[in-house]
């Protein structure tokens, strides 16, 4: 099994560098034949093609020196003006974010702060989709061996962890409406669904939530309302979930954001299984080094009540992200998790200790901002999970890659 395992790592990292500098050759050929424009050249054609009102003919200059140089705030900024002024508002958010992590001079400030009300104002229906294919070593997430001990005694499994191909959808629409200067009404929806040959490994989520935001001020806001879930499984309804949330959002100095998410939950499955109560707690920080480089750190708790004491118990974790956009137009970004699930009890009949699983995960994300399809960019993602526990059911080790496409960029 172990030489399976290799042969589908090198498999991976084949497949990884083949589509990486599928996507990149157009570009770094660009860098080569492009090189002798320089960036005053580029920023004095692109003003005035904004003073001329040609924003797109702007938008060719401002993407290329953004790529140029990334850590530039007045080409970020004239970009994401330029972005809103073509109604790309989600790009133009995204880079406006960047820039709110930067430290900025204090009218540069309130002109990022303006021009993202702007945007908030006037896109009230906003949404998203991302598509990919995902080719994992262990689609199930299984032990990969054949033969397991159950009470001392060995047993042969049908079933073990194998690879394919899975298709991930991520979709999602969201509506505000400002009832007062500092309070707004928001509805949001979103879709999750993994999608695969095999029904068994199927997966679709969707959820809702209607609320309320309060803004005291530009620096910080408070959100919280009602959710509404339903969770399919092998193509057959799975659970109903029903629950609050709570959202609390605050800068932290002139580069960092910190973020509070809480959540109260109560899951009821269709096969009459004991409900879950979750409670789970979510606290973030984001650090803006520059305008091209950032930093999240993380930690989350999450607390099981249940009849069903195998499924009962808590999980808490830690997380480290980083994002860094390089000089020519590649984009990385690279996450890390490490967490603990701990259960209450165990069947008696088949275990002699309640599961504990230690659970390790890495990821790292590389798209070109120069390679645009429709007005989204091909991205790569490469990851490992390796999830180490005493059931030997769930030990197991995945290594995947994510053929997709993103709009951040």
């Amino acid at each position: 099994m172990s030489r399976v395992i290799t042969a589908g790592s090198r498999a991976f990292v084949l497949w990884a560098c083949y589509f990486f500098m599928l996507i990149c050759a157009p570009a770094f050929a660009q860098d080569q034949t492009g090189a002798q424009v320089s960036e005053p050249v580029l920023w004095d054609r692109a003003l005035v093609a904004v003073e001329n009102g040609d924003h797109q003919a702007a938008l060719v200059d401002l993407e290329r020196l953004v790529s140029l140089n990334p850590a530039n705030v007045n080409y970020r900024f004239e970009l994401a003006l330029t972005l809103y002024k073509l109604g790309q508002d989600g790009r133009a958010r995204y880079h406006l974010g960047l820039l709110e992590g930067t430290a900025l001079q204090p009218g540069a400030r309130h002109a990022v702060g303006q021009l993202t009300e702007k945007i908030n104002t006037r896109r009230r229906l906003s949404g998203y989709f991302s598509f990919g294919l995902r080719p994992e070593s262990n689609v199930g997430r299984q032990t990969e061996s054949k033969t397991v001990l159950i009470s001392g005694l060995p047993f042969e499994l049908e079933q073990s962890g194998e690879p394919g191909v899975s298709g991930k959808i991520n979709a999602g629409l969201s509506y505000g409406s400002r009832l007062s200067p500092r309070l707004h009404a928001r509805l949001r929806a979103d879709l999750a669904a993994k999608l695969n040959k095999d029904a068994a490994y199927r997966d679709i989520s969707v959820t809702g939530r209607a609320g309320l935001q309060f803004s005291k001020t530009s620096r910080s806001a408070v959100a919280g309302g009602l959710l509404l879930g339903t969770r399919w499984i092998g193509d057959a309804p799975y659970s109903d979930t029903v629950g609050a949330y709570v959202d609390y959002a605050q800068q932290a100095g002139a580069k960092g954001r910190l973020n509070l998410n809480l959540q109260f939950a109560n899951t009821r499955h269709k096969d009459r299984s004991p409900d879950h109560n979750i409670i789970l707690a979510h606290l973030s920080y984001a650090h803006g080094i520059s305008a091209n480089a950032q930093l999240r750190f993380g930690v989350f708790h999450q607390h099981t009540s249940s009849a069903d004491t195998t499924a009962a118990g808590t999980n808490t974790g830690l997380t480290f992200g980083a994002d860094y956009a390089f000089r020519g137009g590649l984009v990385a970004g690279l996450d890390v998790s490490v967490s603990r699930d701990t259960r209450d009890g165990f069947n008696a009949g088949l275990f002699s200790e309640a599961r504990k699983d230690e659970k390790i995960k890495a990821e790292l994300r590389l798209h070109h901002r120069e390679i645009q399809f429709y007005n989204f960019a091909p991205q790569l993602i490469v990851g490992i999970e390796r999830n180490k526990s005493n059931n030997t059911l769930v030990d197991y080790t995945n290594e995947y890659m994510t053929i997709g496409f993103t709009r951040k960029f």
